[in-house]
Parts: structure tokens; C-alpha cells; sequence
């Protein structure tokens, strides 16, 4: 093995790292809140993921693309996460519309 693939190999490894700690985090977490937590990062983070295996299958360089292995099962579980936490916190809105009066009442449930 040649000194740059050993290397393209090491930087794949330390970049499988990036999202597993958070990912774990919430996993750990009781309360199921992912508060504090941004969601375009990890949408960003989604995307990188899916591109980079793209480019690593169309042109088989696999050190490119073995990040997204873990990467982009962890940032799809943040964010689903985060949206469901998101969910959880606010409440539920319900619109009724009188069809002869064209009152709007809501109800929170």
C-alpha cells in the first residue's frame, strides 16, 4: 500500500468518527430532546455523506466514500431525532371552520 492510500485510509477513519459521539449521545439520552442541536448541520452533514459514496462508487476510490458509511446512518438518526423531538414540543393545533359563518375556532390539544 502507497503512503497516499494509507493516508486516504487514516483520514477515512478519523472522519467515521465526526458523528457517531452525538449520535450516541441522543441514543443515551432519556428525555429524547435534541435540543441545541442544529438541523442544517446535520442535513449538510446527510448530503456530504450521500455525495461523497456517489463519487467513491463512480470512481472506486472507497477511502473518499467510507465515511459515509457511518456518517450518513448517524446524521439520518440525529435528524430524525431532532424532528421528532421537535414534534413532541409543541402542541397539537386543530382548525375548525363553521361552514355558514366561516368562524375559525382552535383547539390545542
Amino acid at each position: 500500500m502507497k503512503t497516499y492510500e494509507l493516508l486516504g485510509w487514516m483520514g477515512a477513519a478519523v472522519s467515521c468518527c465526526f458523528a457517531i459521539p452525538q449520535a450516541v449521545k441522543l441514543v443515551r439520552q432519556s428525555s429524547g430532546s435534541a435540543e441545541g442541536l442544529s438541523i442544517w448541520t446535520w442535513i449538510l452533514l446527510e448530503a456530504n455523506a450521500l455525495c461523497w459514496a456517489i463519487y467513491a462508487i463512480g470512481t472506486q476510490a472507497y477511502p473518499a466514500g467510507a465515511p459515509s458509511l457511518v456518517n450518513a446512518p448517524c446524521s439520518a438518526y440525529i435528524i430524525w431525532r431532532m424532528l421528532k423531538s421537535k414534534r413532541a414540543a409543541q402542541p397539537s393545533v386543530i382548525r375548525f371552520e363553521s361552514p355558514t359563518t366561516r368562524a375559525t375556532q382552535q383547539v390545542i390539544v
